[in-house]
């Protein structure tokens, strides 16, 4: 309990994160009741919620470079390994996310 209050330091709010399974939730139950307060219970996203996320995350990135940055050196590099591999662009991308 104690190491919850110390995400919002020097008065700040802060979030913490507690994971329980369902065998556990009597533990959760009774911090409340000690504690004086609500938990909020939120569910974990599923793996494909998860898998976009992160896709979007680096493919935001990449389209942000694209945009702004030189990358013909790194185009190079990928021609080179896709002709090696014999792989196309799309299945060397998607891996790349993976």
């Amino acid at each position: 309990v104690h190491r919850i209050g110390r995400t919002g330091r020097a008065g700040r709010k802060g979030r913490s994160f507690t994971f329980a399974n369902s065998r556990e939730i009597y533990k959760i139950r009774e911090i409340e009741r000690v504690c004086h307060t609500t938990i909020t219970e939120k569910k974990l996203p599923g793996a494909a919620k998860v898998l976009k996320a992160k896709a979007d995350k680096y493919l935001n990135k990449a389209w942000e470079l694209h945009e702004h940055e030189d990358i013909e050196l790194m185009k190079s590099f990928l021609q080179r390994k896709m002709e090696e591999e014999g792989c196309d662009a799309l299945e060397l991308a998607a891996a790349m996310l993976k």
